[in-house]
C-alpha cells in the first residue's frame, strides 16, 4: 500500500480587538508527513467470514430435502400420516437413534419440532449417519428411507432412484 500524502489548510484570524492591526492571514498550504498506517481502537477488528465449502454430508441432505420435498424445499413440513417434520420429513424414531449418537458423544439434543431448522436436522442427519457408519451418499439415502438397514433393503431402490433425479 502506498503512503499518501495529506496536505491541510491552515487558516488563521486574527480576531477583531485582539491586534492592533487588524489583518487576516491568507490560507498556506503546509506538506505534511505521509501517513503509512492507520489504526481505530474504539471500533472492533473485522474479518470477512470464510466461503464455507459444501460437504458431501451436507450435499447429500440438501439432496434428501429435494426428494422428500419433490422439489420444494420446506422447513415447516409436517407430514401427518408419518409424523415427520422438516424438510428432511424427520420421524421420532430417526431422531431417538441420533439423538442416543449425539447423547453418548455429550452434544446437544433436539426435539422433534427443532427439525423445522434446517442446521439442527442436519446435525441430526449426520449423528444418524455416523451412528449406522453410512458413508456413500446411496448408503445414507436409502437409510433415510428404509431405517439402518434400508441400504440392504430393495423397496429403498425407488427412494434412491428418485434422490438421484435431484443431484
Amino acid at each position: 500500500m502506498r503512503p499518501c500524502l495529506a496536505t491541510g489548510i491552515v487558516l488563521s484570524l486574527i480576531a477583531t480587538g485582539c491586534n492592533e492591526r487588524e489583518e487576516v492571514v491568507r490560507p498556506q498550504r503546509i506538506k505534511m508527513r505521509p501517513i503509512t498506517s492507520v489504526s481505530v481502537v474504539s471500533e472492533p477488528h473485522y474479518r470477512k467470514p470464510a466461503k464455507k465449502r459444501m460437504t458431501q454430508a451436507m450435499k447429500d441432505f440438501w439432496t434428501i430435502c429435494h426428494w422428500e420435498g419433490r422439489g420444494v424445499i420446506n422447513h415447516n413440513n409436517i407430514n401427518v400420516s408419518e409424523n415427520a417434520r422438516g424438510a428432511a420429513n424427520i420421524r421420532p424414531c430417526f431422531l431417538t437413534d441420533a439423538n442416543e449418537w449425539l447423547g453418548k458423544h455429550g452434544m446437544k439434543q433436539y426435539t422433534h419440532k427443532d427439525m423445522h431448522d434446517p442446521e439442527k436436522a442436519f446435525i441430526a442427519c449426520q449423528a444418524y449417519w455416523r451412528r449406522y457408519g453410512l458413508k456413500t451418499t446411496e448408503e445414507r439415502c436409502r437409510a433415510h428411507a428404509g431405517g439402518p438397514d434400508g441400504p440392504e433393503q430393495e423397496c429403498t431402490m425407488d427412494y434412491w432412484r428418485g434422490c438421484q433425479t435431484y443431484m
